[in-house]
Formats: C-alpha cells, sequence, structure tokens
C-alpha cells in the first residue's frame, strides 16, 4: 500500500518517511492473512470473512508498535507527528481532523495526516461497506473546507495500492469483491 499526500507537511520529517515505509507491502501481508483465514474457514465448512479491512488494521497496528509509535486502530504517534488510517462511517467525515487538531492543542503534536482509501480501493478493502466509509474523495471535499483551521502542518493521504498480493491470493480478493457487487 502506498499514500500520497495533499496539504500542508513536513515531507522530510523522519516519522512521515517512516509512516510511509511501513505502508509498504502491507496490503499484500493483509492479503495473505485474509486468504489464509478465508481457506480455512472454508475447509472447515464455515463462513469465511468478506473484507480485508480487519486484517489490514491488525497489520497496521503490528508494523507501527514494532517501529515505535504509540497508539493503535487506526491511531500512532511518534515524535510530534499524528498518523491516522481511518475506515469509519462517512458520518464520522471530519472527526480525525479535528481529533488531530485537538492533539495538537494537548500535546503539542505538529504533523497531522489522516489517510484514507480511495473509492477503488475501498470496494476491495471492504466490499460490502465501501459506498458508506470514508475514502479519499469525500476526506478531500472536507479537508478543503477546513484546512484553514489548522496552525500545524495538516495533510490528508490518499492510499493505494502498490504491490499486489500473489496471484491466487489477489484473485480471491478480487473475488469476494465481485460477489459483494452482486
Amino acid at each position: 500500500m502506498q499514500i500520497e499526500l495533499k496539504g500542508r507537511y513536513n515531507g522530510e520529517a523522519s516519522e512521515l518517511l517512516e509512516a510511509q515505509d511501513l505502508l509498504n507491502g502491507s496490503w499484500s501481508a493483509s492479503c495473505e492473512a485474509y486468504a489464509a483465514k478465508y481457506w480455512a474457514c472454508e475447509a472447515l465448512g464455515k463462513k469465511p470473512p468478506m473484507g480485508v479491512q480487519p486484517f489490514l488494521n491488525s497489520v497496521l497496528d503490528e508494523r507501527f508498535e514494532e517501529a515505535g509509535w504509540v497508539g493503535g486502530d487506526g491511531r500512532y504517534t511518534k515524535s510530534d507527528t499524528w498518523f491516522r488510517v481511518t475506515f469509519r462511517h462517512q458520518m464520522s467525515l471530519g472527526s480525525d481532523l479535528i481529533d488531530g487538531l485537538l492533539l495538537s492543542k494537548r500535546e503539542r503534536i505538529k504533523q497531522i495526516v489522516v489517510a484514507a482509501a480511495a473509492p477503488d480501493f475501498a470496494k476491495i478493502i471492504t466490499p460490502r461497506d465501501a459506498n458508506s466509509i470514508v475514502n479519499f474523495e469525500k476526506l478531500d471535499a472536507y479537508f478543503a473546507r477546513a484546512k484553514e483551521i489548522f496552525a500545524v502542518d495538516a495533510a490528508i493521504g490518499r492510499l493505494t495500492i502498490s504491490q499486489s498480493p500473489p496471484p491466487e491470493v489477489n484473485n480471491l480478493i478480487l473475488s469476494r469483491q465481485l460477489i459483494a457487487e452482486g
């Protein structure tokens, strides 16, 4: 998975560069964990999971924690940088940015990044819920109106696939999207 940033941010900040590195390979690792669970459920005659989102959340939490970031559930802090990966319901649109704004006042955060999946990527991550979660385009429209209130560097990120998992895993993931679409 990769991130394209938009907004005001310190592109040379080590924490931001590290966060970008932590995203690399996270999609493939998540898909492989999903496929293992899917095939195990299938072998046991149980209902397999539909989307990759819980597996992606788990991989991101593990990677950020191992790299010394504090937090979880898609919210990570290191030094003066707060990094948020959101798959929340669109009714919460903007609340992640406000959370970052509050952290900038309370905990001296100087750089806020909120990242969301591109719409086509969201359909692969969570096939059934893709239309109801925050995606980059929705976040971008909100951020365009709100960016002036930030006294700290604030950016949004567009998450996309940078490398696909092995072909048999990728085919499984894409087939689940087709099933959800109907």
